[in-house]
């Protein structure tokens, strides 16, 4: 897969709508279901980062 180039003009884009746009999913369902994986996976990994630092 080659590299999309995105330009964004607001503040922030929705990640499903970029999964969307670039054509990785197809329909709004795969697009919330990848996104709220993606949304788990990086609340997973800051929330490992945070206690890993001595933080409760």
């Amino acid at each position: 897969m080659k590299p999309l180039d995105v330009s964004v003009s607001t503040e922030y884009i929705k990640l499903d709508s970029l999964l969307k746009y670039a054509g990785l999913c197809s329909t709004g369902n795969d697009t919330r279901y990848i996104a709220s994986k993606t949304a788990q996976a990086a609340r997973a990994e800051f929330l490992t980062y945070w206690k890993g630092n001595g933080n409760q």
